[in-house]
């Protein structure tokens, strides 16, 4: 696929990434195998496996650089992010109770063994 083809929604031309690797956050499965030499299969198999970080955004898969980097044991990346600037947010509040008539639960039999007329 040429990267400076129109984009289909907007029409702008996509510009090719001038970030190195190593200092990216995320790289798309076919920039891993462009950077790498495997292939998609073999992407996909080392995900499936745990041996590769990545994340769904909408319909795309991304995949953590700083993952690919230490599966090939290169010591390129930059240095983890510094938790006392980016606190971990407080848990949630708990659910408040629900309010109104409990909800009925589907297909458990009672302790009889017959399903209930409805």
């Amino acid at each position: 696929m040429n990267k400076n083809k129109l984009h289909q929604n907007t029409g702008h031309k996509r510009q090719p990434t001038s970030i190195p690797f190593h200092l990216r956050v995320a790289c798309s499965v076919r920039e891993c195998c462009e950077a790498t030499s495997w292939g998609p299969d073999k992407i996909y198999k080392l995900i499936n496996e745990g041996r590769l970080e990545s994340r769904k955004v909408d319909k795309r898969r991304l995949i953590l650089v700083r993952s690919v980097l230490c599966l090939l044991g290169l010591d390129l990346a930059v240095e983890p992010p510094n938790p006392e600037l980016n606190p971990e947010p407080p848990p949630a509040a708990p659910e408040p109770p629900r309010r109104g008539r409990p909800r009925r639960a589907h297909n458990v039999r009672p302790a009889d063994g017959a399903f209930p007329r409805t």
